[in-house]
């Protein structure tokens, strides 16, 4: 008696479309493996232009108790540390780090003419979201309403005067606030933080807004801060929106970082829990 063939899907003349199939499948997965998508091609050749130019050129803002003082020591240098061993892979990457200390009004200018790759200078990721390349956030700062110490820092904010910085993140912080709670508050804007401070302790102002860092950099003991609580303000590594491959290795450092509970530390270390 003859065995009967079974029939297959792989075997006929039915099996060649699907052996094609199969084929152009296989090939599509392998064309996805080894051929990076486009922004990770752009990152490596990001990197690989640092590499290269054998240093990583890192914006700091003046100095900040914590975060970049001028002995180089900070949260912010020992994550351009960080960010700097990611990239040049040797035990020599300190040293090729150039730093450039600031005013964040200058930021646009250091970008365009490239002068900078990165900066870490307290920028909140929230204030010019389409304008640059940011990371995500490495600390997120308090944004404080800072009244006199005799003033009771449980009173309604509603019907007060209060002072900030003009075109501020702790100005837009207040106003979302005014906006959400819609209570009545008068807003004084003010240049510098020595006129803010002074027109609060002269009674011009009720109250100020200040994040925690300026707050420990510039008020005194005659000041306490009001119970209300306004959002919080997240800084981020931030660079060019046309080198946004580099972000990448960026966060990556960022996310290891926070894993490996080192983030904390440094927190902990500069800056306070």
């Amino acid at each position: 008696m003859r065995r009967r063939k079974h029939s297959s899907l792989f075997t006929g003349k039915r099996s060649v479309p699907i052996k094609i199939a199969i084929g152009i499948v296989l090939l599509v997965l392998l064309i996805v493996i080894i051929v990076p998508s486009g922004a990770s091609s752009s990152s490596n050749a990001e990197v690989n232009a640092i590499r290269k130019k054998g240093t990583l050129r890192v914006a700091l803002s003046d100095d900040y108790n914590g975060f970049a003082n001028e002995s180089g020591e900070g949260l912010e240098t020992e994550i351009a540390t960080h960010i700097a061993n990611a990239i040049f892979k040797d035990s020599d990457s300190k040293n090729r780090i150039t730093y450039t200390r600031m005013n964040v009004a200058f930021m646009d200018t250091h970008f365009n003419d490239s002068s900078v790759d990165i900066a870490l200078m307290q920028c909140p990721s929230d204030m010019y979201p389409s304008k640059y390349s940011y990371s995500k956030p490495y600390y997120t700062d308090s944004c404080l309403i800072i009244i006199k110490r005799d003033a009771n820092p449980h009173s309604s904010l509603n019907g007060m005067t209060v002072g900030v910085i003009a075109n501020s993140i702790c100005e837009m912080r207040l106003n979302s606030y005014i906006e959400d709670s819609r209570e009545s508050i008068k807003i004084l804007k003010y240049s510098t933080y020595e006129l803010m401070l002074y027109a609060l302790q002269n009674q011009k102002t009720d109250a100020c807004v200040m994040s925690g860092t300026m707050y420990r950099k510039y008020a005194s003991g005659a000041l306490r801060s009001h119970s209300t609580q306004l959002d919080g303000i997240p800084y981020s590594v931030v660079c060019s929106s046309e080198n946004a491959g580099l972000m990448q290795t960026v966060d990556k450092v960022i996310t290891e970082l926070e894993k490996s509970g080192k983030l904390a530390e440094l927190i902990n270390k500069h800056i306070g829990a």
